[in-house]
């Protein structure tokens, strides 16, 4: 799949098959938290008894579960979707939560159908103008899969890489996903005392990342692309390399 791709849209900027500016890379973020990305399996005390440890390190608070959003963003040669800030998908959802607060309410392919017409597509025309000339990327989640959202996307799409064309390994390692890194690494060890402030973070640094950079990604992605780590295979090593190369 992943050498389908590279046949089909090129792997370098001044070749005749040369395509990757036209792709709309899309996805939804993981959850940002207002504790911040903090790998906890560093928080280790070293002692040859409990009783040498202070009681307020024993008796820490560890909040398991903390206030989060996830955000859905895109990434092109022409720069960030939307240029101002990723979509709260979070406040999305809880717009969309029935008068019974008890009922959950789950992300389906009707809904991301209808987040797609409602908002993600306008997001992308208004950067784009003409979504005639674009070629349509998300990752191969079953709800992206479902034929009602596969049905607004060719509506307003000429061009779309199916979700089966998306091959897993790719998953990791497309431009937003290096986007969402850069941004994880912006939060990690940081505490916001709420959603907003940590929403209003994320924004500012979204707005800093400019159109030359992204379309430095796409290059320095597709130039990953040609390397023997990736065709066997090797995405941890590649997704490492991508953070290294592009400094935003």
């Amino acid at each position: 799949v992943l050498k389908k791709l590279i046949r089909k849209f090129g792997t370098r900027k001044s070749g005749q098959k040369w395509q990757w500016h036209k792709i709309i890379n899309t996805d939804f973020s993981g959850i940002f938290t207002i504790e911040g990305f903090w790998n906890t399996k560093n928080d280790v005390i070293y002692a040859e008894h409990s009783s040498e440890i202070p009681a307020d390190l024993r008796e820490a608070l560890v909040v398991k579960f903390p206030s989060g959003v996830m955000l859905w963003g895109a990434i092109s040669s022409k720069g960030l979707m939307p240029q101002s800030c990723p979509i709260n998908f979070t406040q999305l959802l809880r717009d969309q939560l029935p008068l019974d607060k008890r009922k959950r309410i789950y992300m389906a392919g009707d809904l991301y159908a209808k987040f797609l017409r409602e908002e993600a597509i306008p997001t992308i025309n208004e950067v784009v103008k003409n979504l005639s000339e674009v070629i349509f990327q998300d990752d191969q989640d079953s709800k992206h899969r479902t034929k009602v959202a596969m049905d607004v996307v060719s509506d307003h799409f000429e061009e779309r890489i199916e979700p089966n064309d998306g091959d897993t390994k790719f998953a990791d390692v497309w431009p937003i996903e290096n986007i969402w890194g850069i941004l994880k690494e912006k939060t990690r060890g940081k505490k916001f005392q709420n959603l907003d402030l940590l929403v209003d973070f994320i924004n500012s640094e979204w707005r800093k990342i400019s159109p030359d950079q992204c379309e430095a990604d796409q290059v320095h992605f597709t130039a990953l692309l040609r390397e023997t780590s990736f065709l066997d295979k090797n995405c941890l090593h590649l997704t490492n390399k991508l953070l290294d190369v592009v400094d935003f």
